[in-house]
């Protein structure tokens, strides 16, 4: 069962962006409010590293640890992408626009409803890289297939209903409550309302 809250406005100009990617970027923005999070659908991705926990905080603290365990976190592909996505959109004069758009996740992301045990902290991270990948979706850069498929991969996680820590070598390192099918608890979707700003 699920109530609906006020809407969440988020402005957002996105300069130089073609308008199908536009159209794009704002649908993201507002299935941010959509999403059940935290109500897994069952079927984690074989690929991951998952983690389960009596609690959320319990299972995070897992995966927190097993990434430290790590010899390094220099191959996490999520920095490599977002500097790549950076790094394309400073070449094509759209770097306004990623930072619109990745400042407009973050704030779609916390004007999200209660939530209990959602990070909205790991949440943030991986909605601005999705947000920055729709920017530059259409541009050649290098590493570009494998960065957006590396940004659509972080945000299934959280549509899947699971909670994404880290990613370590291109592993994802994923973290949920162990509990049964039956034992989630509503939850209240959000409205997010994108408006552009109206020119003076």
């Amino acid at each position: 069962m699920s109530q609906k809250t006020a809407a969440h406005k988020v402005e957002i100009s996105l300069p130089n962006v073609p308008s199908k990617l536009r159209k794009e970027i704002k649908d993201f923005l507002e299935e941010i409010g959509r999403i059940a999070y935290l109500r897994q659908d069952g079927n984690p991705k074989p690929e991951w590293t998952i983690f389960y926990g009596g609690t959320l905080e319990e299972a995070r603290d897992a995966a927190m640890h097993a990434v430290k365990d790590k010899t390094s976190k220099e191959g996490l592909k999520s920095g490599a992408a977002h500097m790549a996505m950076r790094i394309a959109a400073q070449n094509s004069g759209r770097i306004e626009a990623l930072i619109d758009a990745m400042k407009a996740a973050s704030s779609a992301v916390n004007g999200l409803s209660y939530c209990p045990g959602l990070n909205k902290s790991d949440l943030i991270t991986d909605a601005r890289l999705f947000a920055a990948s729709l920017v530059v979706k259409d541009l050649d850069f290098e590493g570009k297939a494998e960065h957006i498929a590396h940004a659509e991969a972080v945000m299934e996680v959280w549509r899947k209903g699971y909670s994404l820590y880290d990613d370590v070598h291109g592993g994802l390192f994923v973290y949920a409550e162990d509990v049964g099918p039956k034992d989630f608890i509503s939850f209240i979707k959000s409205e997010v309302r994108v408006v552009e700003p109206t020119s003076k």
